[in-house]
């Protein structure tokens, strides 16, 4: 395509640091989507190698790296794709497009999008383990099968426990896209207009931060970190927040023990707690 945009929508890492991401090719009528493999964008002395892992004509719009380091994207189209290091395999899981995608472990992953329902794959098979629950869902996190968060489009957020799906009334109807839950007694939402809530169950206490837009919440080296949009990335110190990375475009963060991750715009870089190092599509 002679003139394209690129976006970069995901982003997941390995132990090592390579990177791994969502970049959409578009020429405003057709787009092409991309499972990219950074290997390390901060080596100096052997340069970064990509490789793409998938080419598709599909809109991708999240990805998920598990420990085993088993790749799982979903997309517009309902599908959840895995790739295992050597090939990949599609479900079809929903009829409208899926949003988001993340798991605890390989027989334990979950995902929602359009349709409002929240599907588990247990190893073996996709089922669904909700009902509607009222709107698009944009993460679902948790600290384990029974304690389950899910947030998404006009402040919807459902709590999941002991079986059951329980709605969350918080005093907003703002997009919610970014959760981290620290454990079961510490969550964060956030969302737009700086929405920020942190408590766990019934009890909430509001944190927002007016004048700014969060997409994703992360926790790295005890710290809490926010994507940002176009103001960069911001660290939380449970009262406030300071901007740590005001030169990048963050909506996607992914963190491991070594390093945060982040993607925006044409941008997926890594931070190892001294320095950012990125890479940019063109």
């Amino acid at each position: 395509m002679a003139n394209y945009s690129v976006s970069c929508d995901g982003v997941a890492l390995d132990d090592n640091g390579a990177i791994f991401s969502i970049v959409i090719y578009s020429d405003g009528e057709g787009f092409n989507s991309h499972v990219c493999r950074e290997s390390d964008v901060a080596d100096q002395a052997a340069p970064n190698v990509r490789t793409v892992l998938l080419d598709i004509q599909v809109w991708l719009t999240s990805i998920w790296r598990s420990d085993n380091g088993f790749l799982y994207v979903t997309d517009s189209e309902g599908n959840v794709h895995r790739y295992n290091g050597t090939g990949w395999t599609v479900w079809q899981i929903s009829s409208q497009a899926l949003t988001c995608i993340w798991g605890l472990a390989d027989d334990n992953v979950y995902t929602a999008g359009d349709e409002g329902i929240v599907h588990r794959w247990d190893g073996n098979a996709w089922a669904a383990i909700s009902s509607p629950l009222g709107d698009v869902i944009f993460s679902i996190r948790g600290t384990s099968s029974d304690n389950l968060y899910a947030c998404g489009a006009n402040g919807l957020f459902w709590h999941f426990s002991s079986g059951t799906w329980t709605p969350i009334d918080l005093p907003t109807n703002q997009r919610l896209l970014g959760l981290l839950t620290r454990d079961a007694s510490d969550v964060l939402v956030c969302g737009a207009g700086g929405t920020l809530f942190r408590g766990a169950g019934s009890i909430w206490n509001d944190r927002s931060q007016p004048g700014h837009n969060f997409h994703a919440l992360v926790e790295f080296r005890k710290e809490i970190y926010l994507a940002g949009g176009g103001e960069g990335i911001f660290r939380f110190d449970g009262i406030s927040v300071t901007n740590v990375k005001d030169t990048i475009t963050s909506y996607r963060l992914a963190p491991n023990d070594n390093y945060i991750a982040s993607a925006g715009d044409t941008v997926a870089a890594r931070f190892d707690g001294t320095a950012w190092f990125g890479v940019r599509y063109h």
